[in-house]
This record gives structure tokens, sequence and C-alpha cells, in this order.
């Protein structure tokens, strides 16, 4: 079963959770002419994220709204815990509970 996390600029610009998690599908949705992206990194954040450490990157277009992971069924671990850094539509993270 998996629980699902939406995440928009009603919410705090990042998510960090710092106990480790399952993700098993992410999905970034915009609108048009409102090109962006999001990066999933494995890690707590500090002052700066550690590109080694970011294992989902998604984007869109004006033409193509929405992207989303290609994962493997079980999906993947985040042992250290999940940052996510975006700066404009809405992150859907579906997690195993």
């Amino acid at each position: 079963m998996s629980k699902c996390i939406r995440i928009d600029t009603d919410t705090v610009k990042q998510l960090a959770i710092n106990v480790p998690i399952r993700i098993m599908d992410a999905r970034l949705v915009s609108i048009a002419d409102d090109v962006t992206t999001a990066n999933i990194y494995d890690e707590v954040k500090g002052i700066s994220v550690t590109p080694a450490k970011k294992v989902i990157a998604l984007a869109n277009t004006t033409t193509k709204l929405s992207d989303e992971t290609d994962l493997p069924e079980d999906g993947i671990l985040f042992t250290e815990g999940c940052y996510v850094d975006w700066d404009k539509g809405e992150v859907f993270l579906y997690i195993k509970e």
C-alpha cells in the first residue's frame, strides 16, 4: 500500500524527511508556460544539497505538462531521508507505508 504526499506552493518550498523512506513513484505537474524542475535527494537538507545524492530528477516543458518516474516495482529506498527541491507546480510522492 502506498500513501501520496502532495507538495505545492501552499506548503513549504521544500520537503525534508530525516528518516529512511521508500518512494514508489514521483510526479511533477505544472500548468502551461510554467516550466519547472524537481530534484529529489537521498539526504536531509543541510546548508546545501549534495549533487551526488540526487536520485530523481523531474522536469516539464510548455508542451509536456507533467513528468513522472519509471521506478522498479518495489520503489527506491532513501536511506538517509528525503529532500525535495523545486520551484513551482506540484510534486506528488507515493511512499510505501
